[in-house]
């Protein structure tokens, strides 16, 4: 499994472990969000989706990591899964609230921004695999 994949996937379960005990999720969501996790190259509409699912629960009971985290994974997957556009207004949310919380990872996010935004610039798609260091 490539490194971000593995990254992603280590996201995945830590976001749902933080998140579903506190809510009584059922065991089955956080199969189906390793599962995504674990397939984020392979299928990040998928990922996507959990990311989506993730991010409505750590809104609600209140946590700002894990909201930038999803945030960070839905615009990694908007890439991923060639829908490069729709990725900076996540990828900017969730810097905004890592920065908020001075967290690390703001650093990671930005770097994934400015690697985006030149692509972008200079009219290139996207690959498959951005080539920046992501370990949500």
């Amino acid at each position: 499994m490539p490194t971000r994949a593995r990254s992603a996937a280590r996201s995945a379960r830590r976001s749902v472990r933080a998140i579903a005990p506190s809510l009584n999720v059922p065991t089955k969501v956080e199969d189906s969000a390793r599962l995504a996790a674990n397939g984020l190259t392979a299928k990040p509409q998928q990922a996507r989706r959990y990311h989506i699912q993730a991010l409505a629960l750590a809104c609600q009971i209140g946590l700002p990591f894990e909201e930038a985290r999803d945030l960070e994974g839905i615009g990694i997957s908007r890439i991923l899964g060639g829908n490069a556009p729709q990725a900076s207004e996540p990828l900017h949310q969730a810097l905004v609230i890592y920065q908020r919380i001075a967290a690390a990872a703001g650093g990671r996010v930005q770097e994934t921004i400015r690697h985006h935004e030149a692509a972008r610039r200079n009219g290139l798609s996207e690959p498959a695999n951005p080539g920046i260091p992501i370990s949500l």
